[in-house]
């Protein structure tokens, strides 16, 4: 009976701090690449993916964690080997990390242009 109720309080105080993971999808048609895809979300978890890579391009993103002044609190990027299709990872918010932003792009192919697409969500107190 002691263990459920350590269990019971445990959840609930995890239950009232966290939030729920809001999340934010972009995309657009990038020729030589299909559909370029930027998704991140609170975790923070944060994804690139097109839907072809012929060309040899990489992929990349850009993960910025603000607090609500918009200090810049963390940044994490990452770059794919060439020709990749989907790149992820994720991020550490901190203990004053409130708004996220995603920089998602192809690029360095050897025909097509570049491209670019921004996520944003932020976290609710």
């Amino acid at each position: 009976m002691k263990k459920m109720f350590i269990l019971c309080m445990a959840m609930s105080l995890l239950l009232s701090v966290t939030s729920v993971s809001a999340d934010d999808t972009d995309y657009e048609t990038v020729t030589g690449y299909g559909t370029l895809t930027g998704y991140i979300n609170t975790l923070p978890y944060i994804q690139t993916s097109v839907n072809k890579n012929n060309d040899k391009a990489k992929l990349t993103y850009t993960l910025d964690v603000r607090d609500v002044q918009g200090k810049l609190l963390n940044s994490f990027s990452k770059t794919s080997s060439r020709g990749a299709k989907r790149i992820s990872g994720e991020g550490f918010l901190g203990e004053d990390g409130k708004n996220l932003y995603g920089a998602h792009g192809v690029q360095g192919g050897n025909t097509y242009n570049a491209g670019a697409v921004y996520t944003y969500t932020s976290i609710e107190s």
